[in-house]
C-alpha cells in the first residue's frame, strides 16, 4: 500500500496546521479542517483504488499462499504447543481444537 505513508504523513501535516496543532494562528481554521481532510481522504482514496491489484490477482495471491501454509503429512505427533490445544493451533476438522471446545489431544473424543 505505497498510498499509506502519504496519508499518514499528510493527516499529520493538517492537524499539525490545524486549531489542534501547536501553532498559535493555524493556516486550517476550525471546520475548514475538516474540509481538509475531507478532500485529502478522498484525493488518497481515488489514488488507492487506482494501483490496487485486480481482484483475480488477489485471489491468486491468497490461493498461492494458502497452499503453502497446508501441514505436510509426515505422521509424526504434533508439538508440545499444539499437544496443549492452543488458539494458535490449527483448528480444522481432522486437526486438534482450540480451546474453545471440540476433540484436542488427549481427549475423550480422540481415544486419548
Amino acid at each position: 500500500a505505497v498510498w499509506l505513508p502519504v496519508y499518514l504523513v499528510g493527516m499529520g501535516l493538517i492537524v499539525y496546521l490545524s486549531d489542534f496543532g501547536p501553532r498559535a494562528h493555524p493556516w486550517f481554521p476550525l471546520w475548514w479542517d475538516m474540509l481538509a481532510v475531507a478532500v485529502f481522504s478522498l484525493a488518497i482514496f481515488f489514488w488507492a483504488m487506482r494501483v490496487a491489484l485486480p481482484t483475480h490477482k488477489i485471489e491468486q495471491l491468497v490461493t498461492r499462499g494458502a497452499a503453502s501454509e497446508e501441514p505436510q503429512r509426515s505422521g509424526k505427533p504434533p508439538d508440545r504447543a499444539a499437544r496443549r490445544g492452543d488458539v494458535l493451533t490449527r483448528n480444522r476438522p481432522g486437526h486438534l481444537a482450540s480451546r474453545a471446545g471440540g476433540a484436542g489431544w488427549g481427549s475423550p473424543e480422540r481415544g486419548g
